[in-house]
């Protein structure tokens, strides 16, 4: 399981109800933190991780916003190196989703700058010459983070998901 910690604003577009204080997620991850942002071209939904600070977008008109959200993660997992198994195991935790409110400003903040360098890239794009949200997602994925000790959110996420000790083997 896993929990999606919303702003009012994302909330409100996906239609869910936030519980106050939902059960602790399953995955090694932990809870996913959830935005609405707006672009020259159509809104983004931003999920960013609570631990490693990685972070996928999906588009606002995309028919299924949590399919295409696991759908992201996965795919910036492979990016970054993780084995398929590994995914996959990873990826069960997703079948199981709950909804709640934001617990940190901190996180609030570093997802807001992540937003703006959304914001930036894709409204450079332009319609002959869109930009590719997965070269987006792997470009933050490797950007250094003071909040995470200025380690980079793909080195967290792989530290994480590799650990034997907690989760298990790889």
């Amino acid at each position: 399981m896993i929990t999606l910690r919303c702003t009012a604003r994302a909330a409100g577009a996906l239609g869910l109800q936030l519980d106050d204080d939902p059960p602790p997620g399953t995955s090694p991850l932990g809870d996913w933190y959830v935005n609405l942002i707006p672009t020259a071209a159509g809104g983004l939904f931003l999920f960013m991780n609570e631990q490693s600070l990685i972070m996928v977008v999906v588009p606002q008109d995309d028919r299924n916003i949590l399919y295409a959200f696991v759908a992201r993660v996965g795919n910036l997992l492979s990016m970054i190196g993780l084995p398929n198994k590994r995914i996959e195991h990873e990826l069960e935790h997703f079948f199981d989703a709950r909804a709640g409110k934001t617990k940190s400003k901190r996180l609030i903040g570093v997802m807001n700058d992540l937003a703006l360098r959304c914001q930036e890239e894709i409204d450079r794009g332009t319609r002959s010459s869109p930009v590719s949200l997965s070269d987006l997602e792997m470009r933050i994925a490797t950007m250094p983070q003071a909040t995470i000790g200025y380690r980079t959110a793909s080195n967290v996420a792989l530290e994480l998901l590799q650990s034997r000790a907690r989760f298990g083997p790889v």
